[in-house]
């Protein structure tokens, strides 16, 4: 399954509503979106005077939601930026319910990803400034398929085809903590691990691996924890059984390119994982070496046998059984359908 970005059209640049005293109404200027053919990014470029004392934003109407955008803003002097939703902005909650805050004294790029459907601003703010700023902002999204949250929901779905007890249902929220992933009725999956991770590494493909890891590993704690697994804390056990479901949803390969990048130089997702502590957290930085070598030993991934063939559902162990090649030693999987039609 790849993590794949979602068509994105930034229609236009537009001043912020004026909700407060000192913010402007006025129009900024605004540069036309242009559209990459090869990669099927779209970007869009505005400048922005910035009055002393007053803040402004700049508007992305209709954004989908899992969509990634790429920001730099260039100032003159020292504001404040903001990129919230218009509840936000009409709510007066800047800094509270901010996908992305920070401070730009000459130039900052940084990266966030919609959450959901809706119009967003990135506020410039110089209330706190005595002199007039000049601010450039430059965005850029990249074209793809279905946002994050559709993903996931097929996760969700794939994994439940597989098992007899319901995984846990997996989707995409803003945490509010530094945290990868948490437990709160089903598996949150932190969009500011996701928007780290992309900061942090270039190569989407891995992100989209390191990412469906996260949430894989995430439901897997879940269900070893339910199946009273004597592993069910331990780290390296609840990666490698992580890695063994990757392997059943067909993931073999990609994870393996990712972790072999990681292996040879993981400074960047170490840096993001200092950060991204918790109980769910995949720790792969300081396990690439051994993950690799386990997808690798088909031996290693059979350990997991007797765990899983008790908790798969029967007509995919009949499936294991019509399609596994000859010569295959299918002799627990045969033995766990005939106990199954005993009891009926």
């Amino acid at each position: 399954m790849r993590l794949i970005l979602f068509v994105l059209a930034i229609v236009g640049v537009v001043a912020a509503p004026g909700l407060w005293g000192g913010v402007s109404t006025a129009r900024a200027q605004v540069a036309a979106p242009a559209k990459s053919r090869s990669s099927g990014e779209v970007s869009a470029e505005t400048v922005v005077n910035l009055p002393a004392k007053s803040l402004r934003g700049v508007r992305l109407r209709n954004m989908p939601a899992g969509a990634r955008v790429a920001a730099r803003v260039v100032t003159d002097g020292d504001i404040r930026i903001f990129v919230v939703d218009a509840a936000a902005l009409k709510n007066r909650t800047l800094a509270r319910d901010a996908l992305f805050a920070g401070r730009v004294r000459d130039a900052l790029a940084f990266a966030f990803v919609i959450p959901k459907s809706s119009n967003y601003f990135l506020v410039l703010d110089n209330r706190a400034g005595g002199e007039a700023r000049k601010v450039r902002v430059s965005l850029k999204a990249r074209a793809g398929g279905p946002p994050l949250s559709r993903e996931l929901e097929r996760l969700s779905r794939e994994l439940a085809g597989l098992f007899i007890d319901k995984p846990p249902a997996i989707s995409a929220v803003r945490c509010g903590t530094k945290t990868a992933a948490r437990s709160n009725g089903g598996v949150e999956l932190c969009l500011e691990y996701v928007e780290a991770l992309m900061r942090a590494i270039p190569d989407r493909g891995q992100v989209g691996s390191l990412v469906l890891f996260t949430a894989v590993r995430a439901a897997g704690a879940d269900l070893l924890a339910r199946w009273d697994d004597p592993g069910a804390g331990d780290d390296a056990r609840l990666n490698e059984f992580a890695a063994t479901l990757m392997v059943m949803l067909n993931q073999r390969r990609r994870f393996d390119r990712t972790l072999a990048a990681i292996a040879e130089d993981g400074k960047a997702l170490a840096g993001v994982e200092r950060v991204y502590r918790a109980d769910n957290h995949p720790g792969i930085a300081d396990d690439a070496t051994r993950l690799r070598a386990l997808l690798a030993d088909g031996r290693r991934l059979a350990r997991w046998r007797d765990v899983l063939v008790r908790r798969l559902r029967t007509e995919v162990l009949e499936r294991l059984v019509a399609e596994a090649p000859d010569g295959t030693d299918l002799s627990i999987v045969r033995a766990e359908i005939d106990r199954r039609k005993q009891a009926n």
